[in-house]
């Protein structure tokens, strides 16, 4: 069926006034206001939310089709709109399109993010404006309510124009209402990249604004320097992609039970201490990690680990961290990843994991002359025992110095006792 085969059927399925005719009622009632005597203010301003996107627009526009609503004269060049109590109403029935999911791009404006990239613009980015909806970000500032066809399970809003990729740091920025489509419990994927979400308010507002029960959820290039631990409030949260923000940590307090797939590619990690129960996939590329984070060898069920592009150091591994590295379906590494050659070690503790030789650490020919190398989780076991044998033999040493020096005061005392003894004996005799 073709888009106007489609477009006639919405119409049949939602009788609804067209705009020609709603233009010609206009029409008639300002003839009819003007016939009987009654005076429109000049520049009367519409009654409407002004830059803001939602499904509700007097009805001017087809069921869930989102809308723009601006002054009577402010309608955008090259847009089509209808007229509805001194507003001009931009209608988009592009989304309507696809049964399946909900796309909207807010074009970049001339807002400029604080992390913006010296020049990026993203112009190099494929324009995917003439296959979704999209408005500039100058236009449109606010997301209020937004109404889906109930068969939608993906909801995307992105900056920019496409729904895909980005530049990193270049970002539009927008202001949620109260409820955005928080209502809509068909949809488990949702997508928000390429906005602004640094600040707290902004954030704090997703549990409020998504559905609960989402699965999905992508926060790529949204100014985050935080992992955002509002998605605890997401039970049902598989997969979270954050990939291209700020990050700098994973705490511990970060774990969440129900994620099975996590991104982080390309954020500024160097400490990651979560553990999350299920997790299968972990993307950790282009991070500023300089080992593979001792967290991770505790994650029984991961079985894809990407982390290309971090400024690894040694490819020295304990025997357990080995093997489990080895079980892996995916590990993206080569021994060019890290920064210190596999030469020096001794060739019997040599392993091959996937396409990396790595060095085991802590075997029994660990200590041949033909390997100076220690890992440094051996050289933190190493320095533990001498501190501990250190203590004994200090110990040891004091013991033997507090020893010694009764027997010498002893003696001392005894020696005079002696003499005198003696002395007595002698007279004696």
């Amino acid at each position: 069926m073709d888009r106007g085969a489609r477009r006639t059927r919405r119409r049949q399925q939602n009788p609804r006034t067209p705009s020609t005719l709603k233009a010609g009622v206009a029409a008639a009632l300002l003839l009819l206001i003007q016939g009987s005597g009654v005076n429109l203010v000049a520049g009367q301003s519409c009654g409407l939310a002004a830059s803001t996107l939602s499904t509700s627009c007097e009805d001017a526009c087809f069921q869930y089709e989102p809308c723009l609503a601006y002054s009577a004269s402010g309608c955008p060049s090259g847009a089509t709109c209808v007229t509805a109590d001194q507003c001009a109403i931009q209608c988009f029935s592009k989304p309507l399109d696809d049964t399946d999911s909900f796309t909207f791009l807010v074009e970049f404006g001339s807002y400029d993010s604080s992390k913006e990239l010296g020049g990026s613009t993203g112009s190099s980015l494929q324009d995917e404006t003439d296959t979704y909806a999209a408005a500039s970000n100058d236009a449109v500032s606010n997301i209020s309510t937004i109404e889906l066809q109930p068969t939608v399970t993906s909801f995307v809003l992105a900056g920019g124009s496409n729904a895909n990729s980005s530049v990193k740091g270049k970002v539009a920025k927008v202001v949620f209402g109260s409820d955005v489509i928080s209502t809509q419990s068909n949809v488990s994927n949702v997508a928000v990249r390429n906005l602004d979400l640094s600040t707290d308010a902004t954030l704090q507002q997703l549990p409020v604004v998504l559905p609960t029960a989402l699965q999905k959820l992508s926060l790529a290039n949204t100014l985050l320097s935080a992992f955002p631990t509002l998605v605890a409030n997401f039970t049902s949260l598989q997969t979270l992609d954050l990939a291209k923000n700020y990050i700098t940590e994973i705490a511990a307090t970060a774990a969440l039970n129900s994620l099975v797939h996590l991104f982080f590619l390309n954020n500024e990690l160097s400490s990651f201490r979560a553990v999350f129960p299920s997790l299968e996939t972990l993307d950790l590329s282009t991070n500023n990690f300089t080992a593979i984070p001792a967290s991770i060898f505790i994650h029984d069920s991961l079985k894809e680990l990407r982390m290309k592009g971090n400024p690894l150091e040694s490819p020295w591994f304990t025997k357990v961290e080995a093997d489990f590295l080895v079980q892996l379906s995916t590990l993206d590494l080569e021994n060019s990843d890290f920064s210190k050659p596999i030469d020096s070690c001794n060739t019997a503790n040599r392993l091959t994991v996937h396409s990396l030789t790595v060095c085991i650490s802590d075997t029994a020919s660990d200590d041949d002359s033909d390997s100076d190398e220690v890992s440094p989780s051996s050289s933190s076991s190493t320095s533990n025992v001498l501190v501990i044998v250190g203590a004994i033999v200090g110990g040891l040493l004091v013991l033997g110095g507090v020893v010694f020096a009764g027997i010498w005061l002893y003696r001392m005392r005894l020696d005079p006792l002696l003499t005198r003894g003696t002395a007595v004996v002698g007279a004696l005799q």
